[in-house]
């Protein structure tokens, strides 16, 4: 452990330079590099074994945190207008830091009754965030992500996710690896639209692939070719204003019906 007293140095221009260069996908996958921020976020990366590369934080953030900070791991202070320079938050944390980005995970075709979850073209960072959040919660086996998704590392997914981006497998895999290897393999792809089956009368307990498509254009054509069905959340309100519900809203619902229908069963 970084014993208090080591050398921390004065973030420097280049510095803040290489972690705004980190804000754009193309930056974080030809550096191997992402950004997370907040104190929570970075002891639940070091907890789970991932590699910081480096920490810029407060003055008072390092002095109550020394002794938390593994050794060999570059440390610099700043003030609160670095801090809103290299973050991608409204209201910058005490601490921003740069790890290393893990090699990738393959994620088993579910077994047992198991449920997997295809993100199919996910957009919007907050709602893929929350639903790593959703997958941690539940206990799910993994999700897999097509490649024109919203990369996992982007800081507002990081953010979203909690933590739980480091605790959950992500695979990406497009519909005509993953999807068609489980089809091959008979297993139930359940594919939510609007016009599916109701999720309340139908069996969803043995699970299988819930596929999950975009918020604006819902399930690919892709994607929809491996479905074995569609599933659907009734809407109770007679009201003809009323918001459709976003995909991480939906996926909630789904997975707790999901688990509900197994307890129903056992």
């Amino acid at each position: 452990m970084m014993e208090a007293g080591n050398s921390i140095m004065r973030i420097t221009k280049p510095m803040i330079h290489a972690v705004r260069e980190l804000h754009r996908k193309k930056n974080r996958t030809e550096k191997g590099l992402f950004i997370l921020e907040g104190p929570k976020l970075l002891m639940e990366a070091m907890k789970s074994g991932i590699q910081i590369k480096q920490i810029f934080a407060k003055e008072s953030w390092f002095a109550n945190n020394a002794d938390k900070i593994p050794h060999g791991i570059l440390s610099a202070t700043t003030n609160n207008e670095e801090l809103e320079r290299i973050s991608q938050l409204s209201t910058p944390n005490e601490v921003i830091a740069i790890a290393s980005i893990p090699e990738r995970v393959h994620v088993d075709l579910p077994a047992n009754n198991e449920l997997v979850i295809y993100l199919d073209n996910i957009n919007d960072p907050g709602n893929f965030g929350t639903i790593i959040r959703l997958a941690d919660w539940f206990g799910m086996k993994g999700i897999v992500v097509s490649s024109g998704s919203v990369d996992q590392y982007n800081p507002k997914v990081v953010q979203s996710s909690m933590g739980s981006l480091f605790r959950v497998k992500i695979e990406i895999s497009d519909p005509e690896n993953y999807l068609k290897n489980a089809k091959a393999s008979s297993l139930k792809i359940m594919g939510a639209a609007m016009d599916g089956n109701d999720i309340y009368k139908t069996d969803i307990s043995s699970g299988g692939i819930l596929v999950m498509g975009s918020e604006s254009h819902g399930i690919s054509e892709a994607a929809r070719s491996y479905l074995t069905e569609t599933i659907s959340i009734p809407i109770f309100s007679d009201n003809a204003e009323v918001e459709s519900l976003n995909v991480s809203m939906a996926a909630a619902i789904i997975i707790s019906e999901y688990k509900a229908a197994q307890l129903r069963a056992s």
